[in-house]
């Protein structure tokens, strides 16, 4: 006999007692009837018990199948996760809490191993989320002041030129904001200001010539009346 051939139309759960539908009882296909002795759910409820009772037994015993049925369980973890959408949620939301570390360590190291792909991915989202990314990336900054300036620093010192382009770009279309900014800046760091303007002007001492030249050809009333 094989489990399609059922010589039944219902049946006797031999733990519950209750007669029902074969539809309730799973497939054996040694069994004369072609049909499990137990009902699906008393054997629903003999996995349960075995596996609180056994969890080690257990999760070897799935274990073992899912590595000599790896499509079977595939499927089947598909199927169980698109009918419990809640259950897996908090699955992972457990699972989550117990094992942050190890989790970040793992994305870590894959990130390490497949940088070139995590650019990619994060460029294709970003391209596709703008204002996703823009407004997650403003309530990090608000709310991680000093983690962000660290990770800024570090990175210019790693990247000088890059940081310096970036800066020039950045600037060349938004000279309003660099303005407002460099004015806020300097007016809460004056001595920092004057320290940066001072090693400025002694590493490029020809464009401090030249700019000062600039000026006092287009302002050459101001500049006599200076000058007494």
């Amino acid at each position: 006999m094989t489990a399609d051939e059922i010589t039944v139309a219902s049946k006797r759960c031999a733990k519950c007692g209750e007669t029902k539908a074969v539809s309730a009882f799973g497939r054996h296909s040694r069994a004369k009837d072609g049909l499990l002795y137990q009902c699906k759910e008393c054997a629903r409820e003999r996995d349960r018990l075995y596996r609180a009772a056994n969890p080690e037994k257990a999760r070897e015993r799935d274990r073992l199948y899912r590595a000599a049925n790896p499509e079977k369980a595939r499927e089947r973890g598909r199927v169980w996760q698109a009918a419990n959408p809640e259950k897996v949620r908090e699955g992972q939301r457990v699972y989550y809490a117990a094992n942050s570390e190890k989790l970040r360590e793992r994305v870590r190291v894959y990130k390490a191993a497949n940088s070139d792909k995590e650019r990619e991915r994060n460029r294709v989202y970003r391209a596709a989320n703008l204002e996703k990314v823009r407004e997650r990336d403003r309530l990090y900054r608000a709310a991680n002041p000093e983690k962000v300036r660290e990770r800024n620093r570090l990175y210019r010192a790693a990247n000088p030129e890059k940081a310096r382009e970036a800066s020039r770009v950045w600037r060349a279309a938004n000279p309003e904001k660099a303005r407002e900014a460099s004015r806020v800046w300097r007016a809460a760091n004056p001595e920092k200001a004057r320290e940066a303007g001072r090693v400025w002007r002694a590493a490029n001492s020809e464009k401090v010539r030249e700019a000062s030249r600039v000026y006092r050809a287009a302002n050459l009333k101001k500049v006599r009346a200076r000058c007494g």
